[in-house]
Order: C-alpha cells, then sequence, then structure tokens
C-alpha cells in the first residue's frame, strides 16, 4: 500500500513525517521533487 500525504504548515509536516517515520513498516520520503524544482527554476 502507498499512502502520499500533504500538510499545511511545516512544523506539522515535519511531526507528521517523524511519527511515520519512526514505525519499523514505512519508508517516509519529504519533498521528492524539490531538487528537480530547484534546478529548473
Amino acid at each position: 500500500m502507498i499512502v502520499a500525504c500533504w500538510s499545511g504548515p511545516r512544523n506539522i509536516s515535519t511531526a507528521l513525517m517523524r511519527s511515520w517515520s519512526s514505525r519499523k513498516d514505512t519508508f517516509v520520503t519529504d519533498e521528492p521533487f524539490y531538487a528537480y524544482y530547484l534546478k529548473t527554476n
């Protein structure tokens, strides 16, 4: 199962990301397209 999650304020997204990454059965990535965005803009 793949779950994608977007959240509003940065502090909420960081807390959400850390809570999911603390689980052994999940993989968390933060802003996977940000480097591409920086390269093209």
